[in-house]
This record gives structure tokens, C-alpha cells and sequence, in this order.
């Protein structure tokens, strides 16, 4: 029976090269470390694939002001002085719920849930929200009830949205999806200092201006959930909270 034995040289002539020569501990971002080797420099995701943890996403943007909504009170909706804002195509790709989540949480804002079409009529009146489109598209309604079958919208905005959109939502404006197409899906996150949501259903249920009084107390956001601490969030609503 033949072996390699037989054939001198061949062998190291012709098997694949072995690059794993170690030369350095390396960590991830989160403290996770490992022996680093030589073919991780030639082929980088080896590196990323023995990590447990993923590499922090970090690419570079222009900051763009969002769209802003100024909404005013309803009969049952008391909306806020601060304006409701849309940013436009400004998520992370591949648009998902993974990188959507590391992008705002890593500027302070918490994911709390994702979820799809919620067409009832609501609002938080302790809390501010930001929705980040990961799926499909809808058209939002922004600051008034859903109104009955013999009734005319009155105020209120309604806009489009699709991946990679992001809306942020001021404590006491309600919203509610009208339509949705391709399993419309998004991240609900939340200012870390701010309480679990409750919800109203724009009923009329609790006086108008004690939800007004605790509509006001409700913190702002210490930095924009895309943008961070720079980003246009807390120019547009600190200017429009010195107006009141």
C-alpha cells in the first residue's frame, strides 16, 4: 500500500497551504476574544464568523432634516407642540430588524417591539415612539380618531412610508396605519428614559388637559434615534418647546 512516504516532496509541494499561524489576541467590539490568525487578515470573515457577537455597524451619512408635521389638538386627540417627523430612506441596508435596532439603540433610543398594521386609532400620552420601516409599505394617519362611517376626516396628516424610513412620533399624537402592502413590517423604539408606553384610544375617556399636563412632562429624547446627539431631533423640538 502506497503512502505519502513513498512520493518525498510531494506532499509539500502540492497540499494547501496552512496559513493558521497565530500572531496576536484580538476582541470584538463587545469584549469577545479569540486567537486572531494569519488567514483572517487574507479571508476577515473567518474572524467575524468564530466571534459570537456581530461587528458594530457604522457607515457615514449626510444629515438631512426630516420632514416636520405640526399637529393640533382634535376633540379627543391632544397631539403635541411637537412636530411629528419623517425621515426619509435613512436606515442601514439590508433593511432589517437587526440593523435597524443597533442603529437606534446605539443612540439611545430602546427597541420595545416590532410589529405589523395597527389600523385602530391611538396615542401615548407618556411616552415618545419611533417607528423604523423594515418591511413593506404603508400609509400612516398622524393626529386625529379614526373617524366613523358618517364622518369627514378633520385635521390630522397622512403620509406614505417604506423601508428604510424612519417616523418618530411625539408623546400624545395618535397614529394608526390606513393601508399596508407587502407585510409591512417595523421596530417600535422609545427614549431609554422615557416609561412603557400606555395607550388611549382616542375615546374621550380621560380629560383632555390632564393628558395635556402629562403630555408636558414627558422627557425629551437625549439624541436623535438616527443622527445621535448632533442630529436635527433636538434642534427642531428644543426650538419648538422654548416656542410654547
Amino acid at each position: 500500500m502506497l503512502s505519502v512516504a513513498d512520493f518525498p516532496g510531494w506532499f509539500t509541494r502540492h497540499r494547501k497551504p496552512d496559513y493558521r499561524v497565530a500572531f496576536s489576541r484580538t476582541s470584538c467590539a463587545r469584549g469577545c476574544r479569540r486567537t486572531r490568525w494569519i488567514s483572517d487578515l487574507i479571508r476577515p470573515s473567518l474572524f467575524l464568523r468564530a466571534c459570537q457577537h456581530r461587528p458594530p455597524i457604522t457607515y457615514k451619512m449626510t444629515v438631512t432634516d426630516p420632514e416636520q408635521y405640526p399637529l393640533q389638538p382634535t376633540a379627543n386627540v391632544p397631539n403635541n407642540t411637537l412636530p411629528a417627523l419623517v425621515y426619509r430612506n435613512v436606515l442601514p441596508t439590508p433593511h432589517n430588524s437587526d440593523s435597524a435596532t443597533q442603529l437606534c439603540e446605539g443612540n439611545s433610543w430602546e427597541k420595545r417591539g416590532e410589529w405589523g398594521a395597527i389600523t385602530v386609532a391611538h396615542f401615548h400620552p407618556n411616552t415618545h415612539e419611533c417607528y423604523a420601516i423594515i418591511q413593506g409599505e404603508s400609509r400612516l394617519v398622524l393626529g386625529r380618531p379614526k373617524p366613523s362611517d358618517k364622518e369627514e376626516p378633520v385635521g390630522g396628516v397622512e403620509f406614505d412610508v417604506s423601508p428604510g424610513d424612519v417616523v418618530v412620533v411625539p408623546a400624545g399624537v395618535s397614529h394608526r396605519s390606513l393601508t399596508s402592502s407587502g407585510g409591512y413590517r417595523y421596530i417600535g423604539v422609545y427614549p431609554r428614559t422615557n416609561p412603557k408606553w400606555r395607550n388611549n384610544y382616542c375615546k374621550g375617556e380621560e380629560p383632555l388637559e390632564d393628558l395635556k399636563k402629562e403630555i408636558a412632562n414627558v422627557e425629551m429624547p437625549e439624541a436623535d434615534p438616527v443622527y445621535g446627539i448632533d442630529g436635527p431631533l433636538v434642534r427642531i423640538w428644543k426650538a419648538a418647546r422654548d416656542a410654547r
